[in-house]
């Protein structure tokens, strides 16, 4: 336990109850977790929380050097997270997260109804990790993004805009209509939330990717969106992206995210058939793909000719971010197991970690050996767009 704080066990214990409470818990559930004796000890200690102020309509501790042993009280297996997680960002040669966030989703399988559960809770975490002065954020797309910056808006006021920026890392689809919140309606909605200067970046209009096709002047597409003020403002020379304080992202896995529209354009646009994307690839953070063993040269042809997001300005960010005592910083964030494999490959360009428990049990379950160097039989696929000058 933390040491220096002021509070007994019994507050201690009192502010766990109040978090699992605010998860959903029932009192047998949080009975059983923390080994009280009885029902009436749990509401016991619910009612020193509600007297103190520590469970109210969103659950609070006042100890912020506490907070990270709270969040986790209630998942038998996440003891040995932050060990496992570090093991695996060494093994991608990057830093381990500066923060780890499990939030309990509830035992329905059904993605929704986790992404309900997860979503006030990773709301308000990432409301503190954006809410300080004169920050540029840079924001995702997808449903977990939705959730949680709704979520966000909740946790802010108006007044707390000054010096904030917030800018989309992704165009939009050309042939796949997005039926969820792109990045620049994340943007936007953050942008209002906050009540800053109203700068309006947005991305819409803008492709996705260059399509890989034979003749296409990659360098010359890239000069046309360049006229485009918002992209010029976020991916041209000295461009947003460069310094960004914040990327706010999802994870997209190769299974689970099919019917994603931006999964669809890539495929598409790469002209690859049935399922080579997921021969090639272990799924992707921000549009940015980690390719697979033996689809190394491949995948990196691929993620040059995205329009937004690369992985250099992942890396950037999370190194500026990693030794700062309050870091801002790459923000993952991801609900169910069957993200596993994309978020430890992600492990070492990422400073928040914000997960449900089904993925960090998942995570616990992971190998920690090196990273596979098998790979299926593929025939190599030829860039034949003409790069970047």
């Amino acid at each position: 336990m933390p040491q220096g704080h002021s509070y007994s066990t019994e507050q201690v214990t009192a502010m766990k109850v109040a978090y699992l409470s605010y998860e959903g818990r029932s009192p047998q559930d949080i009975m059983q977790l923390l080994s009280l004796k009885s029902q009436s000890t749990v509401s016991k200690l619910k009612r020193i929380a509600l007297n103190e102020g520590w469970l109210k309509p969103m659950w609070f501790c006042p100890d912020a050097a506490l907070e990270a042993e709270i969040r986790i009280c209630g998942h038998e297996l996440i003891s040995g997270l932050n060990e496992r997680v570090k093991v695996l960002a060494a093994r991608n040669r990057g830093p381990a997260p500066n923060r780890i966030h499990v939030v309990y989703s509830g035992e329905k399988e059904d993605v929704d109804v986790r992404l309900e559960r997860f979503g006030p809770v990773a709301g308000e975490i990432v409301a503190r990790i954006i809410n300080r002065p004169t920050i540029t954020t840079m924001v995702a797309w997808g449903r977990t993004i939705g959730r949680v910056v709704d979520n966000v808006q909740i946790h802010v006021h108006k007044q707390d805009g000054a010096g904030k920026t917030f800018a989309p890392i992704s165009g939009e689809p050309l042939n796949n209509p997005d039926n969820g919140v792109s990045a620049s309606d994340a943007a936007e909605k953050l942008e209002i939330a906050f009540g800053g200067e109203q700068k309006k970046l947005s991305l819409r209009g803008v492709a996705v990717r260059i399509p890989n096709k034979t003749g296409i002047d990659a360098a010359m597409i890239r000069t046309f969106y360049e006229a485009s003020r918002s992209y010029s403002t976020i991916f041209g020379k000295n461009g947003l992206i460069e310094t960004a304080d914040v990327i706010l992202s999802g994870v997209g896995d190769a299974t689970s995210s099919k019917e994603d529209p931006w999964f669809l354009e890539a495929q598409e646009l790469e002209e690859l058939e049935g399922q080579e994307l997921d021969k090639m690839t272990i799924g992707n953070i921000g549009g940015v793909w980690f390719a697979k063993a033996g689809a190394e040269d491949d995948v990196a042809e691929m993620n040059e000719r995205s329009l937004g997001m690369q992985h250099r300005h992942i890396q950037d960010c999370c190194l500026r971010e990693t030794s700062k005592p309050d870091p801002g910083g790459v923000v993952v964030m991801a609900v169910g197991k069957m993200k596993a494999n994309v978020v430890a490959r992600a492990l070492g360009l990422v400073n928040h970690l914000i997960i449900d428990h089904t993925l960090a049990e998942e995570l616990l379950r992971m190998p920690v050996g090196p990273m596979t160097k098998t790979a299926p039989t593929m025939k190599r696929k030829v860039n034949r767009s003409k790069k970047k000058n």
